[in-house]
């Protein structure tokens, strides 16, 4: 049994910069200045040798920064840096060649390392998604290279959108996923993780999650998970608080930082309206290429490491570009959370030369998932419906009964009891009035057909 641990002493953390080691940017001071920096850990192996001549083999991190220096990982490299992280890592192997790592800080060291031009490493990676498929809109290459470097850089973003690959059966979904798990940064496909695990490692290693095949993604008790998980994971600030059972078998609740991109393919779609006000969407049909169709993505060619290679280059020589770009982007037209799903891409488009066509396709995806909004709102379906019921009754009073009987037949879920009908009809504003008609009490609500269409402009917006 290990010895435990004997406390010297402890001190606050006020003076250090708090920073996730797997890849963040901050600025420190520096002889009255503050400088840029930017960090990145990949998982590694590393050999141990101990005193009696033994070695062993364990999974390790090589830490590096964007001014060369590098160390093998630990809470106290960190401190002596005046850097802090109070979580735990969990990398991925290899996603970095170890060899043009260690080539990259000494090159960092002696003068100007080798870095990759965005836009010729946007073309490269373009031209990876144009071998292997066959999308019927040449916007959806451009797209999906621009996403790939984005991920490298979404930490400077404050939030971060979910890419859905809509399609039937054989339409390319699954290989667009893996091409991302082959470029994307620190993927994790979820098809291969438990949900009790899911956040422990995008938290851990700020993964970008691939969500393949999630048909039950709003249906089963997984599925509201993931989806309470792509809900808290669309902001920097996002979070999601989990019971977790202790050494102890007693449960504790615990917060997982949930933040990254996140990618959706399924069939069924997504129905939840919170999650399409957060969605870029590509439909995927079938190729009409067959030599396209019949290629299939091999993670382990040499050609996915070296894309990578100098796309962890690219981070940390470029991130004060990206940076800068984001902050004197051209007007878009939109604003709100429809910016901010799309401002990163929007960055990696204006360095890669194709934010005209980026831009007309994000202006024609806001305006579908808005329409969808509006068609799937319960709200807008109730007061759609009120609408119809009292231009052709007339504005008055109306009994709870007569508009049951019409809101029933037509929302289905929506008021699915004259008492739910009470409460989604408070909630849109209107009170609940009493009508006396001979020896009965009626109660229903005084409606106008100007007080509905008021409301109904409301969720038009």
């Amino acid at each position: 049994m290990a010895k435990k641990k004997e406390i010297l002493g402890t001190e606050m953390v006020s003076g250090y910069t708090p920073i996730h080691p797997a890849l963040d940017f901050w600025e420190e001071g520096k002889r009255g200045h503050n400088v840029d920096r930017a960090i990145v850990s990949i998982g590694q192996q590393v050999k141990y040798i101990y005193d009696d001549e033994s070695v062993d083999f364990k999974d390790g991190e090589l830490t590096i920064i964007s001014n060369g220096d590098y160390f093998l990982y630990s809470k106290k490299q960190l401190a002596e840096r005046n850097l802090y992280y109070s979580r735990e890592l969990d990398l991925p192997l290899s996603r970095w060649q170890h060899d043009d790592a260690m080539n990259f800080c000494k090159e960092r060291k002696e003068g100007a390392p080798a870095c990759p031009d965005i836009s010729e490493l946007y073309q490269q990676i373009r031209g990876e998604f144009l071998y292997y498929m066959d999308f019927d809109h040449d916007v959806y290459y451009d797209l999906m290279a621009c996403f790939v470097i984005y991920s490298y850089f979404y930490p400077l973003f404050n939030n971060a959108p979910i890419l859905q690959l809509w399609g039937n059966l054989k339409t390319g979904k699954s290989k667009t996923i893996s091409l991302l798990d082959a470029m994307a940064f620190n993927p994790i496909n979820s098809a291969n993780i438990s949900e009790a695990t899911v956040f422990r490692v995008i938290e851990g290693r700020r993964a970008v999650i691939l969500l393949d095949e999630s048909e039950d993604l709003m249906t089963s008790e997984r599925g509201k998970a993931i989806s309470n998980l792509l809900l808290a994971g669309y902001s920097v600030f996002g979070e999601t608080f989990r019971q977790e059972k202790s050494h102890q078998d007693r449960y504790k609740t615990m917060s997982f930082r949930v933040f990254s991109p996140k990618v959706v393919a399924n069939i069924e779609g997504v129905s939840m309206a919170a999650l399409k006000s957060r969605i870029i969407r590509i439909v995927t049909t079938g190729a009409l290429d067959k030599i396209k169709s019949s290629r299939s993505v091999n993670l382990s060619d040499p050609k996915w490491r070296e894309i990578r290679n100098k796309l962890y280059r690219l981070v940390l020589m470029r991130f004060a570009v990206v940076r800068d770009t984001k902050q004197r982007l051209p007007d878009s037209g939109l604003s709100g959370r429809d910016l901010s799903i799309w401002e990163g891409i929007f960055t990696i488009a204006c360095l890669s030369g194709v934010w005209k066509t980026i831009l007309e396709y994000a202006i024609e995806n806001t305006e579908a998932m808005r329409q969808e909004m509006r068609e799937d709102d319960p709200n807008r379906i109730i007061l759609s419906e009120l609408l119809s019921y009292v231009t052709d009754k007339g504005d008055g009073f109306h009994s709870v009964g007569q508009l049951w009987n019409k809101l029933s037949a037509v929302t289905e879920t929506e008021t699915t009891s004259k008492h739910i009908m009470g409460v989604a009809m408070t909630r849109l504003g209107f009170i609940r009035s009493q009508k006396k008609v001979e020896h009965n009490v009626l109660r229903g609500y005084l409606l106008s057909e100007e007080q509905i269409l008021e409301r109904l402009k409301r969720y038009e917006q």
